[in-house]
């Protein structure tokens, strides 16, 4: 990882018996064109996993970079 200076804020949103889920966020101290953080275009995707509908966001955290 590349040190750009944001902070990390990481979320439990459920702990199972097998299974966690959490949520992490990316926080820039400068705001950031919000398009430039979406390299697929709409803030929502729709996925399939094992059968089920996952909706996820698919962000570059590290705007400017190109990996």
């Amino acid at each position: 990882m590349r040190d750009t200076g944001d902070s990390v804020v990481c979320e439990v949103d459920r702990v199972e018996r097998d299974e966690a889920g959490f949520t992490v966020t990316l926080v820039r101290p400068s705001p950031v064109p919000f398009t430039g953080l979406l390299p697929t275009g709409p803030t929502r995707t729709v996925l399939r996993v094992d059968g089920q509908r996952v909706e996820v966001s698919v962000v570059r955290p590290y705007f400017g970079s190109t990996g």
